[in-house]
């Protein structure tokens, strides 16, 4: 596997973590999700759909930053 797709790899599981801890915390503080940080998160898992799927040689469509931020 490709060093750089590692670095991805890493880079997704610490932002999930990140909107994960910050999602908790709003919820138990204000009661409901923050509808911003559920869109960013699907955002999120779809572009590591795609960058899986490209490295995978699944699809020709490159993922973001050589693509666009997939719509969700």
């Amino acid at each position: 596997m490709c060093k750089e797709c590692l670095y991805f790899g890493r880079f997704i599981f610490i932002m999930l973590f990140v909107m994960v801890m910050i999602q908790y915390i709003y919820t138990w503080l204000a009661g409901e999700p923050n509808e911003k940080i559920l869109q960013f998160t699907k955002g999120l898992s779809e572009y590591a759909k795609q960058l899986v799927s490209y490295v995978g040689f699944n699809t020709d469509e490159k993922a973001w930053p050589f693509g666009d931020w997939p719509d969700v």
